[in-house]
């Protein structure tokens, strides 16, 4: 019986590992008197296991501009941001495998930064936030090559910090969400099952206003941070 079990597992499970870049339109809203806009590109890296209804995930990015954020008047940002999530959830299949459906929770890590006016003062705002992702992947398979999804995701922090001229600063905990599409083409060669994705996405994020005050008692003008992307993710992967 225990054989049997084992047997049984070892044929449902499946990995793989994925690697790709991405590029977006970004938008943030901080302390100046208009939004600052760019472009931003990045690279996605992880690798997932499924085991019956069992579901995992493992995922970095990191992102960089691509160009100059800029906003009037004379404004100017250097971006930076990496993210590493474990996702842990269920997976369930229907409709003679035709679809399939993974809910998800887990925990993850963001650190943004934000160097304001890089050819002057370089004001380096720094967030540091651990969160609990809650979301779900449904999966359609329409053909035996091709699939299309959707993905929705809510991020609520569970702590944050911000550095900022060798201080660390309490700030308020605020959330994140993102949605994506992919599109996945699966190929065959030799026996080996490769696959590439193409998926746009959505994503915004909130780093909280600072919650520590002065000796005088009054709070410090820091505002929070609200950052958008708006863009497209291609990634190559090799399925076990």
């Amino acid at each position: 019986m225990k054989i049997s079990f084992l047997c049984l597992l070892t044929t449902a499970a499946m990995a793989d590992v994925y690697v790709g870049p991405q590029f977006h339109y970004t938008n943030i809203e901080f302390n100046n008197p208009s939004e600052l806009k760019g472009y931003s590109a990045g690279i996605t890296a992880g690798i997932d296991w499924t085991c019956g209804y069992f579901y995992s995930d493992l995922v970095f990015e990191g992102t960089w501009n691509a160009g100059p954020i800029v906003g009037t008047p004379c404004q100017r940002s250097d971006l930076e941001e990496y993210f590493l999530e474990l996702k842990l959830g269920g997976n369930f299949c229907f409709c003679c495998d035709t679809f399939s459906f993974r809910p998800y929770t887990g925990v993850g890590w963001d650190r943004f930064e934000n160097t304001q006016n890089p050819k002057t003062a370089a004001l380096r705002y720094k967030w540091d936030k651990v969160f609990v992702p809650v979301g779900f992947l449904l999966n359609w398979e329409y053909c035996d090559c091709n699939s299309l999804g959707l993905q929705f995701e809510w991020r609520p922090d569970v702590w944050s910090c911000l550095h900022l001229l060798s201080l660390d600063l309490d700030n308020k905990c605020e959330q994140a969400f993102r949605a994506s599409i992919p599109f996945r083409f699966n190929r065959e060669y030799c026996g080996c099952c490769f696959w590439t994705e193409w998926s746009p996405f959505f994503d915004w994020n909130e780093f909280g206003q600072v919650d520590e005050k002065n000796s005088d008692g009054v709070p410090l003008p820091i505002p929070s941070l609200k950052r958008w992307n708006l863009g497209l993710r291609f990634l190559i992967g090799y399925q076990f």
